[in-house]
């Protein structure tokens, strides 16, 4: 008796699977061992850089005032720094913590213990050298540059300011030793009054007596005089 031959193919099929032996496991996928040349090309891949990292980049060191009577540790004024990948500005201003009581002829130096004070060099255009800007108080708390004198660190600068009461800022380029380096500035208290000690004193704070002598001055140089 013939059969169709599809009708073989089935009856092999079964007589097949019957002849298998029940004890013996279904055979495991075959998993893909990855090779080495896939291992170190994973090893090689870079990780990308986390942009959510704050910038971090350590302020300017302190800049200092030095008189025979004393050292005066700038308040902290304007900056912007540059490290590793960013850069950081702050725009501020803290009035100086102190004042120190000089008296016309004195000698003061200016200086950055933990770093140097420099120009601007390329950064700007004209050139930018260290500058101390000296400045007064009106009777209604405002400030008036009178005078700009050229900086330059651990050289004295002589006092010739009339009796009164300044708020200096010395502004300047910086490299600074903790790997920060940019322009900052920084505040400081001084009165010039040779009936006085020289010495330490409280902060300037604002004009109470408002003179005929600090009102026409501050005019005057509001005038270009």
């Amino acid at each position: 008796m013939k059969f169709p031959r599809s009708t073989l193919l089935v009856l092999v099929a079964a007589a097949s699977s019957a002849c298998a032996d029940p004890e013996m496991p279904a055979p495991k996928p075959e998993m893909h061992e990855p090779m080495a040349s896939e291992q170190d090309a994973s090893a090689r891949a870079p990780e990308m850089p986390n942009t959510n990292v704050p910038c971090q980049v350590p302020e300017p060191p302190p800049i200092v005032m030095k008189t025979s009577s004393g050292e005066q540790r700038g308040g902290p004024g304007s900056y912007c720094a540059s490290g590793p990948g960013c850069n950081l500005c702050a725009d501020r201003w803290l009035a100086p913590r102190e004042s120190t009581v000089v008296h016309e002829g004195d000698e003061i130096v200016f200086s950055m213990p933990e770093g140097t004070l420099r120009d601007g060099g390329d950064a700007c255009m004209p050139a930018c050298p260290p500058t101390l800007r000296i400045l007064v108080q009106d009777c209604k708390g405002q400030y008036h540059d009178v005078e700009r004198v050229l900086l330059v660190e651990d050289k004295p600068w002589q006092v010739s300011l009339a009796a009164g009461q300044y708020t200096l800022v010395a502004d300047a380029h910086f490299t600074g030793d903790n790997g920060s380096a940019g322009g900052t500035s920084a505040n400081f208290g001084l009165i010039v009054d040779k009936q006085r000690e020289r010495g330490r004193a409280e902060p300037p704070g604002r004009i109470e007596d408002c003179s005929k002598r600090i009102v026409d001055f501050v005019s005057d140089v509001d005038a270009g005089m």
